[in-house]
């Protein structure tokens, strides 16, 4: 009977994982659908780069699923969808990305409390720049969570004896560590 659980466990395990994969990749073919679409429509004459890709039906938002974007390109800067002021979006990208051209970070209201009243529109950013004073950035409002445990995780002494009697331990009442963004670069 174990050994039937345990193959049905790597099963379901194997399966998972196939599904995720599936995920993952038919997400990277839609982005690089749009991505092909805006290129080809920023190569059209009679609108700005910055204005071809924030004013259009497909627009930087629909590239990687976000509630807004910022682009400063050529003198000019636009947004599309909801988006930090414009002077909290140029203290974001200057003071996270001093040191790096590529920045992401999932947790900008923790990186930076002065900027935590912004959580709801641009608590995760993802942003490259061409220079200085151009480039492009994404953002991501708050996601709020709520993990339910299968119990109280204050008292679990009896949860403790059933696990120790399967031969779990209390390893199987490690709650998953709180992940904390990287530094960037």
């Amino acid at each position: 009977m174990c050994a039937a659980a345990e193959f049905l466990g790597h099963l379901f395990s194997l399966r998972l994982v196939a599904r995720e994969e599936q995920q993952r990749l038919a997400a990277s073919l839609a982005s690089r659908r749009v991505l092909d679409q805006l290129v080809t429509a920023a190569q059209r004459e009679g609108v700005s780069l910055a204005g071809q890709l924030t004013t259009a039906a497909l627009n930087l938002t629909h590239l990687i699923g976000c509630s807004g974007a910022v682009i400063a390109v050529d003198g000019e800067y636009r947004t599309v969808g909801e988006v930090p002021p414009r002077r909290i979006a140029r203290a974001v990208f200057d003071t996270l990305g001093s040191q790096a051209e590529i920045l992401a970070c999932d947790a900008v209201p923790t990186e930076l409390p002065q900027f935590a009243e912004y959580r709801a529109v641009a608590c995760g950013m993802l942003a490259f720049r061409l220079s200085r004073d151009e480039g492009v950035a994404w953002f991501r409002p708050e996601t709020v969570r709520t993990v339910d445990w299968g119990g109280d995780p204050e008292n679990l002494s009896d949860l403790v004896d059933r696990l120790e009697r399967r031969g779990l331990g209390r390893a199987g009442l490690t709650p998953p560590a709180v992940r904390r963004p990287s530094p960037a670069g």
